[in-house]
């Protein structure tokens, strides 16, 4: 089977990269696997099963351009299947591209996008994010084949769309299987908690510094360390000067060894509005961590919550407030609760070892059902 993935991780190029290595083991699970993806230059390189073609496209201009660079690869290579990253641009371009060919379209859906929260507001994003629906309901009907990283988005999807939409394949996103270690923290506090997120306004990370301020109130030992880079820097340091906690709020930007800081850590804290899976969550779970996190990903269907997680819904501060009391209060629930969210995520895990050949067996079952309409 030949398949074309188009996507939009531009550290795919990169060998080194976690990202590059689960691709060669989808390739090599799949066949012959290509990968079409924007980049400040134009090259393409073929190592192995994969072939990376780098393209250059302006961003406003990736559903009709990019669409032709992909169509142009189906047709030389004579690809079986597209597969694209998301329902909205870029599931756009595989619809647009497959046309007049052979190939089948399978669309990949990492987000919660019929969260309330995905379109909720004002803002240029929450706009972007109305005009991205509204692709998905012209694109997901279209779809031969859909993948979905979690039941929650599974969910949802049959509610909205019901019958116009083929059965969507529940695959996670893979987890490399690697020995725990821990990487000490700068000035680490007393009760540490940790949050590994994009600074961004989705992840509502000035509700986890409201509560922080309010929690000190009562445990000065208590101290953030936010792992992570993104547009809402400048905002949360000026929110956490405002509370007068600009001392025990630790940035540390962009890190490669969360996994490793999590060895540190005393729990682990989300409070995204929404997630698709939420890597960090079983990354957290695996690393024996108490988890304090919102209603999100997996949260209901891996992670239960008051048995493996303490969970609030988005939005509420003073329920957060009341878990990471509760964990600083009670030793014994830090630790019931971390063995039993590890032991979840284990069996999860297990559920989805092979990821590589579920995701290359999904593909060729699209193929096939498609032929047979």
């Amino acid at each position: 089977m030949k398949a074309l993935f188009i996507s939009t991780d531009s550290s795919i190029p990169d060998v080194t990269s976690a990202t590059r290595m689960r691709m060669q083991a989808y390739a090599e699970a799949i066949g012959e696997m290509h990968v079409l993806l924007r980049a400040k230059r134009a090259r393409t390189t073929t190592d192995g099963a994969i072939t990376i073609h780098e393209v250059c496209v302006a961003k406003p201009l990736i559903p009709f351009k990019l669409a032709k660079h992909a169509h142009a690869i189906i047709k030389k290579y004579d690809i079986d299947i597209v597969s694209t990253q998301d329902p909205f641009e870029y599931g756009w371009v595989g619809m647009k591209a497959c046309k007049g060919t052979k190939a089948k379209l399978h669309v990949q859906i990492h987000t919660d996008l019929f969260s309330p929260w995905f379109t909720r507001g004002s803002s240029s994003v929450a706009l972007l994010n109305r005009i991205r629906l509204m692709m998905a309901d012209r694109v997901l009907p279209k779809a031969d084949g859909i993948r979905v990283v979690a039941p929650r988005i599974e969910r949802s999807l049959r509610a909205r769309y019901k019958n116009s939409i083929v059965s969507p394949v529940i695959i996670p996103i893979a987890m490399p299987d690697v020995q725990k270690e821990s990487t000490a923290l700068e000035a680490p506090f007393p009760f540490t908690l940790l949050a590994a997120a994009r600074l961004e306004p989705e992840k509502r990370l000035h509700d986890l510094i409201h509560a922080v301020a309010e929690v000190r109130k009562l445990y000065p030992t208590v101290g953030l360390v936010l792992a992570g880079e993104g547009r809402e820097r400048g905002a949360l340091r000026a929110l956490a000067r405002t509370h007068g906690i600009e001392n025990y709020v630790r940035f540390l930007g962009t890190r490669a060894d969360v996994p490793d800081l999590m060895g540190a850590a005393h729990a682990y804290i989300q409070t995204s509005a929404y997630e698709g899976y939420g890597l960090a969550l079983v990354e957290a779970a695996r690393n024996d961590l108490p988890i304090i996190t919102t209603n999100v990903g997996i949260v209901g269907d891996v992670l239960l919550p008051g048995t493996h997680a303490l969970v609030s819904e988005p939005g509420d501060i003073q329920g957060i407030v009341q878990h990471i009391r509760a964990l600083i209060e009670d030793n014994r629930l830090r630790i019931t609760l971390a063995q039993a969210a590890e032991q979840a995520v284990r069996e999860h895990l297990l559920v989805y070892a092979n990821q590589p050949q579920m995701i290359a067996d999904d593909l060729r079952d699209t193929v096939e059902k498609a032929r047979l309409v």
